[in-house]
């Protein structure tokens, strides 16, 4: 079910939707590893959180499950931006991949782009599948959406 443009979730829905602690999200907000649409703005502000936002933060969470250092995160998502490959944690067919301590970007069906070098490589592959993570995702922010709003 796509998502109507416009609605937006609160931090602590988006932080139990991910499955991370509000202050985790905070911090990755804080230090620019995650946008969002509204940004806090001093005590009492509430950041604001669209579809593409939440996938951001999801995938950001899945590789953290799996590993993945922040500070890999950070340089991979920055090495993708110089490769061009715009929004790289938010694409609807694009898959993530650890091999061995290597991080890819699918780049197709049979084609792994190792972010670090640009070089294209396979193997035994951890994958976090971005297209059921978007749709959970849409289903799960409608549900916090509802709450939030009083509509459960």
């Amino acid at each position: 079910m796509p998502i109507r443009k416009g609605l937006t979730l609160g931090s602590p829905s988006v932080a139990v939707l991910v499955g991370v602690p509000y202050r985790t999200l905070d911090g990755w907000c804080r230090t620019g590893l995650v946008s969002c649409k509204h940004k806090a703005d001093g005590f009492g502000s509430r950041r604001e959180f669209n579809i593409t936002d939440v996938v951001r933060v999801r995938t950001i969470a899945e590789l953290r499950r799996h590993g993945v250092s922040i500070q890999r995160i950070r340089k991979a998502v920055k090495r993708m931006g110089k490769l061009g490959i715009g929004d790289p944690l938010a694409h609807n067919e694009s898959r993530v991949a650890l091999v061995g301590d290597r991080l890819y970007f699918g780049i197709s069906g049979e084609e792994l782009l190792e972010i670090m070098t640009g070089q294209l490589i396979s193997g035994p592959i951890i994958q976090v599948p971005l297209e059921p993570l978007i749709r959970d995702t849409e289903e799960q922010f409608m549900h916090f959406w509802r709450r939030e709003q009083g509509q459960v």
